[in-house]
């Protein structure tokens, strides 16, 4: 089975706390975009995982190989797998990319195996592996909350387009949320909340989603290229910019296409991305 493994934006990202068990709690407006990794998947009698990055690991600590064990200890199904992973979406760049491919695998097992989860039931799964992984399974535009288990669907934002740049850098998660727990006293809360951004989607209204994009990672990021890449995307007309998730990717929204602003980013940065909104697909053969 081949199964595209899309990634996600973030288009307002806040975090409203720390749970007793070290996680925390979110709000946040995540959008599925038509940039993916490929998942090829084989049953087999092993788990075996290749990647055509070299710098992906393909032992255990893979979500792929996350993905395979936990749905077998869940349906009881005593089973391998053959993954093969041709990577699109940047690593460490905010994208959920290591959590879109476990959300590919399980949806894979769960056809292959025959086993007919609910999307529930996966999400539960899923929901062990990584925080972005029940939205992964989801997809389309939705507000995610708790550490990213409790999804609310909203209306497809599909107006407007993308363009990203990854610097050659990237952030670690874990450590992003260390340097946010030493300096949370000193956060500014954002201009627009989380209920004007749900408005602005349900009105499509491109140009004032742009405005109220927020990312509260923005505040403890010291990578110094942020602010060039922001404003270098928006000199080539986007209404808005935002670092995605935990960083280090940073888009633009464009209320048309981006196609443009994409071309003359690429002049500067080495890793651009020209990409459009995506709903709620079945996309596996």
């Amino acid at each position: 089975m081949r199964i595209l493994a899309y990634g996600k934006l973030n288009l307002f990202f806040n975090i409203c706390g720390t749970l007793k068990n070290g996680y925390h709690s979110i709000e946040s407006v995540f959008q599925t975009v038509d940039l993916a990794n490929i998942i090829n998947i084989n049953l087999a009698e092993n788990i075996q995982i290749k990647c055509d990055d070299p710098e992906i690991p393909t032992d255990q600590s893979n979500t792929c190989y996350k993905a395979i064990k936990s749905f077998c200890a869940h349906t009881k199904i005593k089973t391998g797998a053959s993954i093969i992973i041709h990577k699109k979406i940047p690593t460490q760049a905010g994208m959920g990319g290591a959590s879109a491919d476990a959300a590919a695998v399980l949806t894979g097992l769960n056809k292959l195996t025959k086993a007919n989860l609910k999307k529930e039931e996966l999400i539960k799964i899923g929901a062990k592996i990584g925080a972005d992984v029940p939205f992964c399974l989801t997809q389309g535009t939705a507000l995610c909350e708790g550490i990213g288990e409790n999804i609310t669907s909203l209306p497809h934002f599909d107006v407007g387009e993308y363009v990203i740049v990854k610097p050659e850098h990237g952030i670690s998660t874990a450590e992003a949320y260390i340097k946010y727990d030493k300096v949370k006293n000193t956060i500014i809360p954002p201009t627009y909340n989380i209920q004007n951004m749900i408005q602005n989607i349900e009105r499509k209204d491109v140009i004032d989603v742009g405005y109220s994009l927020y990312n509260v990672f923005e505040q403890i990021s010291d990578f110094n290229e942020l602010s060039y890449i922001k404003k270098s995307i928006k000199r080539t007309g986007a209404i808005g910019t935002l670092m995605t998730g935990s960083g280090s990717a940073v888009f633009g929204i464009f209320e048309k296409s981006g196609r443009k602003a994409a071309k003359a980013l690429s002049r500067k940065f080495k890793e651009v991305y020209h990409c459009k909104p995506l709903k709620q697909i079945t996309n596996d053969r």
